[in-house]
């Protein structure tokens, strides 16, 4: 994984930060995989997704650090970067495999793409459950 630039978040906001990265990914996951089912009639669409196990090494990342240091850092991979507001730009890549669906057999794609939506929309569901439990954590 390509390092550009670190950005450090006060440890009494870091897990709340780091979920709400991880809440912002599902978020733009799901719109990009929504797109690819809205484009299912244009013969030159190319499926994209967003890269998640680069998304999740960085955020891997970030744990251990936290581990071993006693801070977050949120590192600038090729596909996501990280900003000092607290949000991140992430960039969607091509989905070879659903290309290969979407060429060959498109019921294939479709329930691929579907299955994508269910396994995302549980991430989210989980991560917005975990947040609220930290941030009640943080207010007690």
């Amino acid at each position: 994984m390509k390092i550009k630039e670190a950005v450090l978040v006060e440890k009494n906001d870091s897990v709340c930060e780091m979920l709400s990265f991880v809440l912002d990914f599902t978020c733009q996951r799901h719109e990009i995989l929504i797109r690819n089912i809205d484009n299912v009639n244009d013969a030159d669409y190319i499926p994209k997704d967003l890269a998640v196990q680069e998304f999740a090494s960085t955020m891997d990342a970030s744990l251990l650090e936290c581990i071993l240091n006693k801070r977050f850092v949120f590192v600038d991979s090729d596909n996501f970067k990280f900003n000092c507001n607290g949000s991140f730009d992430a960039y969607a890549v091509e989905d070879i495999y659903a290309r290969e669906l979407f060429e060959n057999n498109i019921d294939r794609y479709l329930e691929h793409q579907k299955t994508k939506i269910a396994e995302n929309t549980l991430n989210y569901r989980q991560t917005r459950e975990l947040l609220e439990k930290q941030r009640s954590i943080i207010l007690s």
